[in-house]
């Protein structure tokens, strides 16, 4: 394969991938712009029950607050994974910090070191037998 056929295939590769990206985030999107719509719907609905005298106000109102509660759970759920957990290139697999430590060039002192203060405390290590230490 020449350079020329290597570097378009990378190319449209990585547009593809974009696309995917762009067209996932874009569900996400309309995701949530279809649970306010269906909040706005409730509340809707709530209201014009209210007003037939079937509910108090104060139920109403603390329905409402209920329901808005859950939907700023949900949105700021999804906000926070898209930001810290999704992957920046494919849009269906996930990032996980501690694994940055597992750099091949760093030993496994630093690699513990490193996982230490990402979890605060430090994994069991295996004991070294007395013949280890003598080198035997």
């Amino acid at each position: 394969m020449s350079g020329n056929t290597k570097y378009n295939t990378d190319l449209a590769t990585r547009q593809m991938q974009i696309n995917e990206w762009a067209y996932n985030n874009k569900l996400e999107t309309l995701f949530i712009f279809q649970i306010v719509f269906l909040t706005l719907t409730f509340f809707a609905v709530l209201i014009y029950v209210q007003k037939l005298g079937f509910i108090n106000i104060y139920f109403m109102g603390f329905v409402m607050l209920i329901v808005l509660f859950i939907l700023a759970v949900v949105i700021s759920n999804r906000i926070s994974y898209t930001t810290k957990v999704r992957d920046k290139r494919f849009w269906n697999r996930r990032q996980f910090g501690y694994m940055d430590a597992l750099d091949p060039s760093k030993g496994s002192a630093e690699f513990l070191t490193s996982l230490q203060k990402q979890t605060g405390n430090i994994p069991p290590t295996p004991a070294c037998p007395a013949s280890c230490k003598n080198g035997k």
